[in-house]
């Protein structure tokens, strides 16, 4: 293989190494309840996983099917998890959670999922209903929030150091003049 191929393909190496480390986001992994689910149990807190560690900071909340935002009383985010304590049990029904966190590349991440309470308890003056008006479809988004950047992370520094030493050094490797 000649010279001229050799370094095309470190050229074409380097730029295909850059798009796919900003693209290495963090993701929801598992949540309890998950996406889609009935559950039969009371239910006091959320437990989100993501693929990866994520910052402190994280929120969630939940709205119920007449459209009401509960708060958690408590958010916990340790490592990739973040654990919402809801207090009282949530009362039967449909229910959207709705998460923002901050990825450990400083990237903001949002999203949402849906699940559904069948547990015998009803809220105050609220009437059990045999059937729900509207029946939830499995639903489950997140995207990157297009808020502002952070550039508090140390990783996004470290990676962009070793992709820009790759490039140099693999260019110096290629583009040097052979001794005589």
């Amino acid at each position: 293989m000649n010279r001229k191929w050799i370094r095309y393909i470190g050229l074409c190496l380097c730029i295909w190494l850059v798009p796919s480390l900003a693209a290495a986001h963090t993701h929801l992994k598992q949540s309890t309840p998950s996406d889609g689910e009935t559950v039969s149990q009371p239910v006091q807190k959320l437990t989100l996983v993501f693929e990866e560690r994520i910052e402190q900071g994280g929120s969630v909340e939940l709205r119920d099917e007449a459209g009401h935002t509960l708060k958690p009383s408590s958010v916990k985010v340790q490592g990739d998890t973040l654990e919402a304590t809801l207090g009282p049990a949530l009362p039967d029904g449909h229910y959207t959670a709705k998460w923002k966190i901050i990825g450990l590349d400083g990237h903001p991440m949002q999203g949402s999922f849906h699940f559904e309470v069948k547990a015998g308890k009803t809220s105050a003056g609220q009437k059990p209903s045999p059937v729900p008006k509207q029946q939830p479809t499995p639903h489950h988004d997140q995207h990157a929030a297009p808020v502002k950047r952070s550039t508090s992370s140390p990783v996004i520094w470290v990676v962009a150091i070793l992709v820009l030493s790759t490039a140099v050094i693999v260019g110096w490797l290629f583009w040097r003049k052979p001794k005589a």
